[in-house]
């Protein structure tokens, strides 16, 4: 054991010795190296610092090879853009442009080459004639773009026919009549619209565009102008667009009398066009008028459509729109300022020419869709406003003095005496309806059919009844537009807005439309009864005077019942109607108490005969003898025991001288005042057959059976020896010449 431990003991002393010389052979290892290591550092940082001048040396040739290699591109590029400049100045001085796409590329190129040169070359020779040369080049491209726009605008601007059919009142669907054109065109005048744009010259080809534009719409318009009138111009000026008298209603059906007037002036249609000029103004009436307004507004909206299929890049395209309608809607509108001055200075003697006002009026009405479309330009639409407003102003001014005019020749005080006629009235307006204001009227036509000097001799309706309710059922066919004018609602603006809800609600504005033109119709007629009242005095015949108020009572009710003017007149005032078959009644017994009234008092001249009235009574107290067979007798001779075979009579009248004297007085006074009534009133006349036929009735009812028993009572009587001297008519000639009454003169 201790042999063992001595052994390991002996072991690890070994080991430990053996690891003591590897620990010192390995110290001495380490010295030599780190001596090796510090020389071969030493030696690096020797060897760095003679590297240094090399590197400097090799970033210096360096930094010449990429001086070099720039120079040899810059040199390039001079030489090349020397080389190509006068190609360039060249093609660019080619006074026509005939690849718009190539000219454009050498004009980009020439734009390169200069900037190039202003950068590193600014004294080179050739940058002045290159910008020189882009600068000219530049307005031919604008000058392209001129021939290019003008050419297909021409070639798609609107005829005659297209502008007719613009014209009507219903829905139009405007991208049927955009311009189509070609896809190179187009690109054509892209490709020009983006060098401009890229040289800061959109202005320019905007102005451009505008012109051209502008020019081409006014050319359209007025050879559709001359294509309704029938004119050719040849000179540039505004044209005064005075419209002759037309129909006061404007409606789509009007297309066809324009396509018939176009058709028939075929010589406009092949005249070169040219804008605005003066035109007679017998040449245009208010359809035409309304033709051109619709027809312009449609124009000036196709404007704003057109626009975008350029695709040019504008910053504000709805000003330019504005720019192109802005000549064209100045003519326009001085043409129908001097329409209205036209209407104004007609109305005076022919109220009814201020109806063409309204048709525009209502025109305009039914272009409220147009004006609401995004596509319409704001300038055009404001100044149509303007205009609309200016009319309208107008109409209304001259409705109300239509209206107060009527009364002003007819005697302000309001009706003439309950004893001749019927009396006046304060009319249908009831109420509301003042007395007039007395002395002349302003409008001549009114003064002239409303004074008595013209008076129908005959009775019948009077010119200015006639007058009147043909102007006021013109009127009342306008319907909405009449009332927007009476009501002072803006017919186009804002406030013309249609509100709406249900159906109710759509009644009660309806119902307050027909008030306002009811208040109107009411008002104006009771003016015209006013003025005719006081005219019918001038009448000396009692019968005549209520024949005149009767017929023209009759007429207006008839007209206002025809023209469905009813309703809107009992919208303001129920009681209207009532009050003219009140003033019918009045005059037509006004009428039977004076028409035969003279005759009934002959047939009662001195009162009855004693001695016929005596025989009559003991007639009466006794059966009749007579031949009951004989055709001869009738019920009043049987009565009176005289009749044709009165011999078995049982009374015998015998007369006094006295009494032959007084029957032949009332034969004599009868036959005389009958045949004064009936050569008058023969000549009396009453247009309503109805009314006429209802008059002689009424008349045969108050005198036949009058006369048959005063000449039955005296016929057999031997008051004469000369019969036929006194009984001059039967009951028969007296039925036929009563029929006779009323055929005017």
């Amino acid at each position: 054991m201790d042999q063992f431990r001595q052994d390991s003991l002996q072991m690890l002393s070994d080991r430990l010795q053996q690891l003591s010389d590897i620990s010192s052979r390995f110290d001495a290892l380490t010295k030599e190296t780190e001596g090796k290591l510090h020389n071969v550092i030493e030696t690096a940082n020797v060897l760095q610092q003679k590297m240094s001048p090399i590197n400097e040396q090799m970033e210096s040739l360096r930094a010449k090879r990429k001086g070099y290699d720039s120079c040899r591109l810059f040199l390039k590029q001079t030489s090349s853009y020397q080389d190509t400049t006068e190609k360039y100045i060249q093609e660019l001085k080619q006074s026509k442009i005939s690849n718009v796409e190539d000219y454009v590329a050498s004009l980009v190129k020439a734009k390169e080459s200069l900037d190039f040169f202003a950068t590193y070359l600014p004294q080179e020779k050739n940058a002045e004639n290159l910008q020189y040369i882009i600068t000219e080049g530049s307005k031919g491209l604008r000058d392209k773009f001129k021939e290019l726009l003008t050419s297909i605008t021409y070639s798609e601007r609107l005829q005659p026919d297209k502008c007719l059919s613009l014209a009507g009142v219903g829905a139009v669907n405007l991208k049927e009549f955009l311009p189509k054109f070609s896809e190179k065109q187009l690109q054509e005048l892209r490709i020009i619209t983006d060098w401009l744009d890229s040289q800061g010259k959109t202005a320019e080809y905007s102005q451009v565009y505008v012109e051209v534009r502008s020019l081409s719409l006014c050319s359209s318009l007025k050879k559709f102008r001359d294509s309704l009138t029938g004119t050719v111009s040849t000179t540039f000026g505004t044209s005064p667009l005075l419209a002759r008298r037309g129909g006061p209603r404007d409606t789509p059906s009007k297309v066809a009398t324009l396509q018939r007037k176009m058709k028939s002036r075929p010589t406009a249609l092949t005249q070169q066009p040219a804008l605005f000029d003066s035109v007679d103004q017998s040449d245009l009436d208010a359809d035409d008028v309304n033709a051109m307004l619709t027809a312009f507004l449609r124009m000036a909206m196709l404007e704003s459509l057109t626009l975008p299929l350029f695709g040019f890049k504008f910053d504000r395209p709805q000003q330019l729109v504005d720019q192109i309608v802005a000549k064209a809607k100045e003519n326009m509108f001085e043409d129908v300022h001097s329409f209205e001055a036209s209407v104004r200075r007609e109305f005076k003697q022919d109220p009814e020419s201020l109806l063409r006002l309204v048709a525009v009026l209502d025109r305009l009405r039914h272009l409220r869709p147009d004006l609401s479309a995004a596509s319409c330009p704001p300038a055009f639409k404001a100044g149509l406003e303007d205009l609309a407003k200016d009319m309208q102003t107008q109409a209304r001014s001259s409705l109300e003095d239509f209206r107060d005019e009527i009364v002003k020749d007819g005697g302000g005080a309001g009706g003439g005496s309950g004893s001749g006629g019927g009396g006046g009235s304060a009319g249908p307006g009831g109420g509301i309806v003042g007395g007039g204001s007395g002395g002349a009227s302003d409008l001549g036509v009114l003064a002239e059919v409303a004074g008595g000097r013209s008076l129908p001799p005959d009775g019948t309706v009077h010119e200015l009844t006639l007058k009147v309710l043909k102007f006021l059922q013109q009127l009342h066919d306008f319907g909405d537009t009449a009332h927007e004018i009476l009501a002072r609602e803006v017919i186009l603006g804002r406030q013309q807005q249609q509100h709406g809800g249900r159906q109710q609600q759509q009644q009660q504005q309806q119902k307050e439309k027909d008030k306002v033109l009811g208040a109107y119709l009411s008002q104006t007629l009771a003016n015209l009864l006013r003025t005719l009242d006081s005219r019918a005095e001038h009448y000396s015949d009692p019968a005549l005077r209520a024949i005149f108020l009767l017929n023209n009572y009759r007429y207006v009710q008839n007209r206002l019942e025809r023209d469905k003017m009813t309703a809107t007149v009992q919208a303001y005032n129920y009681e209207a109607i009532k009050f003219f078959e009140e003033h019918q009644n009045k005059n037509r017994q006004s009428y039977l108490n004076r028409g035969l009234q003279k005759c009934a008092a002959a047939l009662e001249l001195g009162g009855e005969v004693a001695s016929v009235a005596a025989a009559a009574a003991a007639s009466a107290a006794q059966p009749t003898v007579g031949n009951s067979s004989s055709g001869h007798s009738d019920g009043h001779s049987r009565r009176f025991g005289v009749g044709a075979n009165s011999k078995h009579a049982s009374v015998v009248v015998k007369l006094s001288e006295k009494d032959k004297a007084l029957i032949k007085e009332k034969f004599k006074s009868f036959n005389e005042e009958f045949q004064a009534v009936h050569k008058t009133q023969v000549n009396y006349s009453v247009p309503d057959p109805e009314l006429r036929q209802d008059l002689i009735r009424e008349n045969k009812a108050f005198l036949l059976d009058r006369y048959a028993m005063f000449r039955d009572k005296y016929a057999n009587v031997p008051f004469t020896s000369k019969k036929d001297k006194y009984i001059k008519f039967t009951k028969d000639d007296v039925e036929r010449m009563l029929d006779e009454f009323f055929r005017g003169v």
